[in-house]
């Protein structure tokens, strides 16, 4: 058992030499990467088109489109709740 334990850790010492390793305790960025799409461009080219964009994305990337453009909408929405703020929001104000 000794003898396995020292093989991983010289393992591990000539894996973090390597120069393809990177920083593992390297700071991730405090605030979300910025919006996938903007809604206002894309409302340009319609409100279908808007609202297909949309209802393609996860809740999390409808998320960053949120907080990237200051849209007020639910803490707890659903894909359908979110889409409709920020199609709401979109339509009230359709120019950023």
């Amino acid at each position: 058992m000794i003898e396995r334990i020292h093989t991983f850790d010289g393992a591990f010492r000539r894996a973090s030499r390597h120069p393809d390793a990177r920083d593992r305790t390297a700071p991730r960025p405090a605030a979300p990467v910025g919006a996938v799409l903007n809604p206002y461009a894309v409302y340009g080219e319609g409100e279908d088109m808007l609202r297909t964009k949309l209802q393609a994305l996860s809740v999390g990337h409808l998320r960053k489109i949120i907080d990237a453009y200051g849209i007020a909408a639910p803490a707890r929405g659903n894909r359908t709740t979110l889409t409709e703020s920020i199609m709401s929001a979109v339509r009230s104000r359709p120019a950023a």
